[in-house]
């Protein structure tokens, strides 16, 4: 047997899904090279610690829309990270979401680092949640 979730279904389970994502969840970002995989856990990731930076609470997360590909999503809003005052410099290599317990959720690897070094430089993340992991 071939297990098929169909579109209404994909879209009803994101739908409570953002229920809990909207009350537990937060955004964090990295700054060690490292592509997740499916075995990870939180301490496969090292939390920047740029001056300016803090971890955010996820609480805006939109309905669950369908992809031409059948795919469901769900996105929050565009989180902007701003540095302060830098000394030195530091890489981020992209963001991972845990539950308020720091139970790591999803991870997503930047297309490449960005290296922050000047104050009010920015790093913008949009949290997206799917259906299946996308590699």
């Amino acid at each position: 047997m071939a297990l098929v979730v169909c579109d209404g279904g994909k879209q009803q389970l994101l739908a409570q899904l953002r229920t809990w994502l909207n009350a537990n969840s937060k955004l964090h970002l990295y700054k060690n090279n490292h592509a997740p995989v499916h075995g990870d856990t939180v301490s496969a990731y090292t939390e920047s610690d740029f001056v300016g930076y803090a971890a955010v609470a996820l609480t805006a997360w939109g309905a669950p829309y369908l992809t031409a590909d059948f795919h469901a999503y769900i996105d929050e809003v565009v989180e902007t990270f701003t540095a302060g005052l830098v000394v030195g410099s530091q890489s981020v290599y992209g963001y991972y979401v845990t539950d308020l317990a720091g139970v790591l959720i999803w991870a997503e690897l930047a297309p490449s680092p960005v290296t922050i070094n000047a104050a009010g430089q920015t790093f913008a993340v949009l949290p997206r949640f799917s259906d299946t992991s996308e590699f």
